[in-house]
This record gives structure tokens, sequence and C-alpha cells, in this order.
């Protein structure tokens, strides 16, 4: 037991993106029939937010040393999202108890928010931290959209959506300008893979959230989320030439959530009469799906693997 809290203590905080991915990537295979992928994903996520829980309640002092580090401290929003994606399940079953966890996943996002912009905004802004993590803490918010169509909060959903966009606008051109003027290190190369989410998170949100959203919006996203999947393939080969880290967690979850961004715009392109655009973007789908469980799993074996070997060096 001791060692098991021990390891607890040291749970990278790359782990809940990856569980994030993963959960977000069986959404996909859900929805073509493969209901034992989703619900062995759902249980592997919530044993890695209980080991997320354990770490905040039982290594706090931990956690409050780690917060000190701009990286990791963007990245602790990652613990909401989770929160938000397992609530959001829940409530098909219970839906009380999902709504209630998926606002209270709600409000410690946006407690987040506001103690890392003081802390590492207004209090003191480093530079050389400002990278692709800060969109988990600025545009994670917008997960609560993705996955919460049925918690019938349109005006709690309308204001997180345009809240989003605007992060969104701000943030966006900032973070460009900085990756090309000053190339990422390597312990946080693989979070160039980022820029692909929050374009895909508002994208998504848009077609949930409003019954008619504005399509040049759509477009104008479609066309940044495309040009960040572009990016992310120039860029694998570069990705995958250094040895397995935590950091290879940035790949995941953008990776998913530009799948399903994909398809849910071919649906609605398919829709509204744009059939061949469409259909290249139906067979697209195709393509990031593949390439996406691929590397999710690459992350996921290896993050187990990395977890055996720690166990196995104890014993």
């Amino acid at each position: 037991m001791k060692i098991l809290l021990d390891k607890i203590g040291r749970l990278p905080v790359g782990i809940i993106a990856t569980a994030i991915g993963l959960v977000t990537l069986s959404n996909i295979y859900f929805g073509l029939g493969y209901t034992w992928v989703k619900y062995l994903s759902i249980v592997m996520a919530t044993l890695v937010w209980l080991a997320a829980l354990l770490k905040l309640i039982l290594h706090f002092e931990k956690v409050k040393l780690e917060y000190k580090q701009v990286i990791p401290a963007s990245l602790y929003a990652t613990f909401a999202m989770l929160t938000m994606i397992l609530g959001s399940f829940i409530a098909d079953y219970f839906y009380g108890i999902g709504k209630t966890i998926w606002l209270i996943a709600i409000g410690i996002h946006l407690i987040h928010t506001v103690i890392f912009t003081y802390t590492h905004v207004i209090k003191r802004f480093d530079k050389e931290s400002f990278i692709p993590t800060w969109f988990v803490t600025y545009d994670g918010l917008l997960v609560s959209t993705v996955v919460g169509s049925h918690m019938h909060e349109p005006l709690i959903s309308k204001i997180i959506v345009i809240y989003g966009l605007i992060m969104f606008i701000l943030i966006m051109p900032f973070m460009i300008f900085r990756i090309f003027k000053r190339p990422l290190a390597e312990q946080v190369y693989h979070t160039a893979a980022i820029l692909m989410a929050p374009g895909c998170l508002i994208l998504v949100s848009l077609l949930n959230v409003y019954q008619e959203p504005n399509p040049w919006i759509l477009y104008v996203l479609y066309i940044i989320i495309f040009s960040a999947f572009i990016y992310i393939i120039y860029h694998i080969p570069q990705f995958f030439r250094f040895s397995f880290h935590p950091g290879f967690a940035g790949l995941t979850f953008p990776m998913a959530i530009g799948t399903v961004a994909t398809q849910r715009f071919s649906t609605y392109l398919i829709e509204h009469q744009h059939l061949i655009i469409g259909e290249f973007l139906h067979q697209l789908t195709g393509i990031q799906l593949y390439l996406t469980t691929a590397t999710v799993a690459f992350v996921v074996y290896n993050f187990i693997r990395m977890i055996v070997q720690s166990y196995r060096k104890c014993i």
C-alpha cells in the first residue's frame, strides 16, 4: 500500500490527458457500434481519475509545488476536463448525479483558470513557458459543451462557447508566433499538437449548442483545424524520434478531438448539400481514426509499461 501511495504521488499529469484522449477516441468507436471499447475506456479513465484525486488529496503539498511551475499547472485543467467527461457518462444512467458532477467540474475548471491566470500571467509571466498547454487551461472548458448536449443548459453552454472562441482568438496568433520564432524544447515538443485542439472544441461545441451556427465561422475554424492536422502529419517523424516520456500525452487528445471535429463537420456539410467536400472529409475521418488509434495505443501502452516497470523496481 505504501508503494502504491508513493507511486500515486508521482503520477504524471500527462496520463490524465491521455485518459481524455482515450475516452474521446472510444466515443467514435461507440458510434460505430463498438460499445465494449467505450466501456473499457471509461473504466481505464475512471482509474486514472481516482489516482489523480488521491494525488490531490494525499500529496497536496507536492501538487502545490507542481502548480508553481507553469507547464504542469496549465495541465492540471485536465482533471476538471476528465471529470466533465465522466459526469456526462454517468448522466446517461443517473442524470441528476451526472449533471451535478458536470456542473462541479465546470466550477473547478473556472477556479483553476482564475488561479492560473493570477499566478502565471498577472503575477509573473514567463515567455519561455508560454506553450500550447495554455490552451488546456483556457479552452479546455469547452469539453463541457462537447460532452454536455444532454445537460439542457443552453445559456451556460452558449456562454462557454463564446468564452472559448474569444480565448482562441486572443491566444492563437501569439502562440503560432512563439512556436515559429522559438522552437519548443524536447520535453514539451509534442505539445505543438495541442494547436489543433481548441479549434476542434469550438467547432464541435458550436454544432452542439447552436441549431444553425454561422457557417463562415465553421469554415474558418475547419481551415485552421486542417492546417494544424497537416502540421502534425508533417512533424510525426520528429515527434517519434524521441524516447517515450510523459510529454507524448500531448498527441492524444488533439488527434482524437480532431477526428471528432472532421466527422462532425463532414456530416454538417453533407446535410447542407456540400456533398463533394463532405464525402472527402468523411474519408479523411477514416484516415484520422486510423492514425489516432495507433498514436493513442502507443501512448497508452507506454504509460502502462512505465507503471509496470516502476513497480518491478520496487519489488
